[in-house]
């Protein structure tokens, strides 16, 4: 447990591009990754009799959200966020001898949301057909008396 595995996780990514093309000059198309914070010490020894180390990291999940935007009949996805969430679980070693290496598991995730869009919101109400006239334009109606 002392020696740690976070140095599996740290890395120097801070931005993403928000296009598969970002011109790598144009902050515009450049997005921060928000990072959950882990605490930088080694999990927790749980002694000898139990053989486990508590709190170990051992995940690293990527979510990606993305919006369609452009032209109604060939939309692009854009990255609007980005952010990656962190992960821990309790290691317990099988074997009795302590100088014995064994392999645990570590990964790490990528996943993709789709932003929807609310079309509603952009689609005006149509005119009408007929313009609007008062209640009584046509009343009353006199005719002559002859």
């Amino acid at each position: 447990c002392a020696s740690g595995i976070e140095t599996y996780f740290n890395t120097s990514v801070t931005y993403i591009g928000q296009w598969g093309n970002s011109t790598l000059l144009n902050a515009k198309e450049w997005k921060k990754v928000d990072f959950d914070t882990f605490t930088t010490s080694a999990g927790a020894w749980g002694g000898y009799q139990t053989r486990t180390c508590t709190g170990m990291l051992n995940s690293a999940h990527w979510q990606f959200f993305t919006k369609r935007t452009g032209s109604v009949y060939n939309p692009q996805e854009m990255i609007v966020a980005a952010r990656v969430k962190y992960q821990s679980t309790t290691w317990t070693f099988g074997g009795t001898d302590s100088t014995v290496a064994e392999d645990f598991l570590v990964f790490a995730t990528a996943d993709f949301y789709s932003i929807a869009d609310d079309p509603s919101v952009d689609t005006p109400k149509p005119p009408p057909l007929f313009p609007k006239f008062p209640h009584d334009v046509l009343y009353p109606l006199y005719t002559d008396g002859d």
